[in-house]
């Protein structure tokens, strides 16, 4: 990938990366900051990664800037998508101790200067999709 890169210089390089069972593309507005085998196998380079940061100095997630829902419905509008691409939504709420007192939603310097964190996803269900503290 970095050959082509470096010889043809674009302005812009997107990597689109798979997600199974999916039978749509599903542009996303939130990057979580983990990589995981949910499956429990080896990745292509026979890694087994669990709910490892993919950059450990960095936050759990990056948001888009993007306009995801003007893409979304350009897409639909010239026929690029067959379906609407959202089938639920999700919440996530963080909280934590810093300097002895108790925040919630953390911004990223608080959240890496935290005594003690939780982060709580759940789906539009109420169904609880992740707990995750330190």
């Amino acid at each position: 990938m970095k050959s082509p890169v470096r010889s043809e210089k674009p302005d812009i390089v997107i990597l689109v990366g798979q997600a199974g069972g999916r039978t749509a593309m599903n542009p996303e507005r939130v990057a979580i900051n983990c990589e995981d085998c949910p499956t429990g196998g080896p990745d292509n380079e026979g890694n087994v990664p669990q709910g490892e940061k993919i950059y450990e100095d960095g936050p759990d997630a990056y948001f888009s800037k993007l306009p995801i829902k003007a893409m979304v419905k350009k897409m639909m509008d010239n026929g690029q998508l067959s379906e609407y691409p959202v089938s639920g939504y999700v919440a996530a709420v963080s909280a934590g101790i810093v300097d002895d007192m108790p925040l919630l939603d953390l911004c990223y310097e608080e959240d890496s200067s935290a005594m003690v964190d939780l982060n709580c996803v759940m789906d539009d269900q109420g169904r609880l999709i992740e707990i995750q503290g330190t």
